[in-house]
């Protein structure tokens, strides 16, 4: 399939950069990216961003700055300011269904709920044994959530301790129980539901690299899986994954953000300046994409609106 590439360059250094489109064989691509968007910088002097999510109550940002052991809150005016230190050195937020914000917390091996000024645990163990270092989560409407669990904490941040699970574990909470989904992922990373949660998708992060879905059962517990995605083409990690609100796909990769259609297709991708760990939809009309990439905060805005669970 023959790839179109255009380049649009910028003059404004400090806001907007060189980037570039990628597009298959179809208009679908600027159905979603208009022909003249700019990816904007709009925060920046951080270690390294992650694991953004959007305060639909408060209007704001949250992200983690996983080596400065920071979360910190982005607010309209794209005005920063530490919201919880120390944070575990956190890598995936979200929020539960009384906007407390859900923490994995990859130094100490858990996934937290910040309240009150404190990490409280909600799930550490599985059958006994603790967690390597649990790196994204997504919450189910019900309160419920699938959460991964790579080791990549552990060896950067908890690594004087014994890692005592020897796989990369996708996890189901729910009720107080811990249900493993799937011990066969090389390194599974980022999580997200479609619209109707009847679907989990789930990134995996080295070697072959590849995006798997899960179809759910209504009680949340998996059906079957396939791999969704799959390509040697694809450069830079499949990390962070979204979706909006018509069930598209939107996923790190090929040094940008790689747009999938419901049924698996690559309609493009979306490349900036920093290689991009993650993204978040965000803005009161939940039309921009927030994307975390290296020492920065982006956003761009879009033709169409994300989906939050929460």
């Amino acid at each position: 399939m023959k790839i179109k590439k255009i380049i649009l360059i910028n003059v404004f250094p400090i806001l907007c950069f060189s980037q570039s489109f990628l597009l298959p064989e179809n208009d679908q691509f600027y159905t979603i990216v208009p022909k003249d968007a700019e990816a904007e910088k709009v925060s920046s002097g951080y270690l390294f961003t992650e694991g953004p999510v959007w305060d639909k109550v408060n209007q704001c940002l949250y992200f983690s700055d996983i080596p400065a052991n920071i979360i910190y809150k982005l607010n309209e005016f794209n005005e920063k300011s530490i919201y919880h230190t120390p944070s575990g050195n956190s890598n995936g937020l979200t929020f539960d269904r009384e906007n407390h914000l859900i923490v994995c917390d990859q130094f100490n091996k858990r996934v937290a709920k910040l309240k009150h000024g404190k990490l409280h645990t909600i799930v550490s163990k599985f059958e006994g044994k603790t967690f390597n270092s649990p790196n994204d989560v997504v919450m189910r409407k019900n309160g419920s959530f699938y959460f991964s669990d790579p080791p990549y904490g552990h060896f950067q941040y908890n690594k004087d301790s014994k890692m005592q699970i020897n796989y990369t574990g996708l996890y189901f909470y729910d009720h107080h129980k811990c249900t493993l989904i799937d011990s066969t992922l090389i390194r599974a990373n980022g999580v997200c539901l479609s619209p109707d949660e009847k679907k989990l998708y789930v990134a995996q992060s080295e070697f072959n690299w590849l995006w798997k879905e899960y179809i759910l059962n209504e009680n949340g517990t998996v059906k079957s899986s396939k791999i969704f995605f799959e390509s040697d083409k694809i450069t830079g990690n499949p990390d962070g994954i979204k979706v909006d609100e018509k069930g598209f796909i939107y996923a790190t990769g090929n040094n940008g953000i790689v747009i999938f259609s419901p049924e698996g297709k690559m309609l493009g991708t979306i490349v900036i300046a920093e290689n991009p760990s993650n993204l978040a939809w965000g803005g009161k009309d939940l039309d921009y994409l927030y994307i975390t990439a290296q020492k920065s905060i982006y956003k761009i805005k879009l033709n169409t609106k994300g989906f939050l669970h929460y």
